[in-house]
């Protein structure tokens, strides 16, 4: 109790310098913390970009043409994608190493591990439609799946520990890539593998991990081949064009050639370990991709989508965290986190990333071995203040139906000086207000969702979004999102009382 007082103490100091304005009462802290914790923006569609908009674009196009040329790059195809639609496509230098035609949007890439992202999205989608589900032992699909356990703590892998890269599974099969046959064949190559550490303890990269998952999912769920699951769930389903699993002859036809160690290359046939790394994408089919994701339930419903994009759980030292075969990377100007997912084979480099509350992905291909990393944040750090540009001016406040009704000042019976005042801004349509207690907490309010859509007894808690201030503190807040209940007079239909459960304990009433 007394380290809770203190914490809530230090917090009534830090905002004890917010004026008392009730829609401006975070502008005082809008210098905020060097990366403040961005405000969930609401976004629009973007028909053609225009203004500054327009003319960054066209400077990170420059850029990218420029770190291109200086890093002596064989042939590259990027993207930047925002609500389904491409904002800038940049390509650049030979679909063929030592030819003059360049890659298109629609150039077919190895996209080598971003294979792993599809992979985990067929097993997100069988737990979609009742098939498995994510905290199941990996027997329950492949009941012959085994491996020497050194450790014998009694734990058996899941599906998740193997999207998350700590199942302790070894890096590659014992025949490398070139495991071909059947699954009961290659499950019992698998079974005499060690585990590399404990189930569960860290992060440890595993193709294996992602060749079982795939044919644990394809097999085992949809009583099918991953080649037939893929095209049936993802490629027909978003009508993708240039994007498969077999580099055929006809795919190499119309393909970028890669560029390794001197020598023309297509990448490796990685036979069973396929679901780890063998597939073939366009920009313009992974931009599809990620919009959809971001934007719809073609692919995956929105919960699933939601639990997906946000999975990552088990976190590196350098501060990338692993999930759901998503990699994710604190971008240091926005505060925004990028989950993306890159790959490499002989040949090929590719990124696919996004940053699913602005709806803005980003992808590159490249027909070499190079670094995508820095080349993607390099370009989330460039594109997203001028997206956050483009949307603050359009955002408008949450809308409260009736918000007349709740107007006033309400107090507490056991200490009138802790209030809460409730203002309503006719001009920009905002109900909003500040609770007073040796400062001044701003808020709005807003409809709550689900099932309390429609209940105006109920309302929602947000904060404004001109608070500068950090995710840390934010959480320390409490109140953030939490719902607040009123008790309507009988005689006028106004609020007589409100409820705060998430402020000061669950009993805090207050009445006019």
């Amino acid at each position: 109790p007394q380290m809770a007082t203190s914490f809530w103490c230090l917090l009534v100091l830090c905002l004890t310098i917010v004026c008392a304005e009730p829609f401006d009462v975070f502008r005082d802290l809008s210098a905020g913390p060097e990366d403040p914790c961005p405000f969930p923006l609401q976004t629009y569609p973007l028909e053609k970009p225009s203004g500054a908009l327009s003319e960054g674009l066209h400077e990170i196009e420059e850029w990218l043409r420029t770190e291109f040329d200086q890093r002596k790059l064989v042939g590259m195809s990027m993207q930047i994608v925002y609500d389904g639609k491409p904002l800038l496509s940049v390509n650049a230098g030979a679909r063929v190493p030592g030819e003059t035609a360049a890659p298109t949007s629609d150039t077919p890439f190895r996209i080598a591990s971003i294979t792993k992202a599809f992979t985990a999205l067929l097993a997100y989608q069988a737990v979609d439609d009742g098939l498995m589900k994510l905290g199941d032992p990996v027997t329950s699909l492949l009941p012959d799946f085994a491996y020497v356990d050194p450790f014998d703590h009694g734990e058996q892998i899941t599906f998740r520990d193997l999207m998350a890269h700590v199942s302790g599974l070894q890096r590659d099969m014992p025949c490398l890539s070139g495991c071909t046959g059947s699954t009961p064949e290659n499950l019992e190559k698998i079974a005499g593998s060690m585990l590399t550490h404990r189930i569960g303890e860290y992060p440890s990269y595993s193709n294996l991990g992602f060749a079982v998952l795939g044919h644990a999912v394809a097999e085992g769920a949809y009583d099918s081949t991953f080649g037939e699951v893929l095209s049936e769930n993802v490629i027909a389903r978003l009508g993708l064009s240039n994007t498969g699993l077999n580099v055929t002859e006809a795919v190499r036809a119309r393909m970028a050639v890669g560029y390794s160690g001197g020598s023309l290359t297509y990448g490796s046939n990685l036979h069973w370990t396929s679901p780890a790394g063998q597939m073939y994408a366009s920009a313009n089919d992974l931009s599809t991709v990620l919009s959809s994701l971001m934007r719809d339930d073609t692919l995956l419903s929105a919960p699933l989508r939601s639990e997906w994009l946000d999975s990552a759980r088990y976190s590196y030292r350098d501060g990338t965290a692993f999930g759901g075969s998503w990699e994710i990377v604190n971008l240091k100007n926005g505060g925004y986190n990028i989950v993306t997912k890159s790959g490499g084979i002989g040949g090929f480099s590719t990124e696919m990333s996004m940053i699913p509350s602005l709806k803005l992905g980003v992808v590159f291909l490249f027909n070499q071995n190079t670094q995508p990393r820095p080349l993607t944040v390099s370009v989330f750090e460039k594109v997203v203040p001028l997206l956050v540009d483009y949307l603050e001016p359009l955002q408008q406040g949450p809308v409260v139906n009736n918000p007349s009704l709740y107007v006033g000042t309400y107090k507490y019976f056991l200490n009138p000086a802790f209030q809460v005042s409730i203002n309503y801004n006719e001009k920009a349509n905002i109900l909003g207000g500040a609770f007073h207690v040796n400062g001044n907490y701003g808020f709005y309010l807003k409809n709550a969702p689900g099932r309390y859509q429609d209940d105006k007894r109920v309302l929602q808690l947000s904060l404004p979004p001109q608070a500068k201030i950090s995710c840390f503190l934010k959480a320390g807040l409490a109140f953030y999102d939490q719902y607040v209940y009123f008790d309507f007079s009988s005689v006028n239909g106004t609020a007589k009382s409100v409820q705060v459960p998430g402020f000061f304990g669950d009993k805090l009433v207050l009445t006019r």
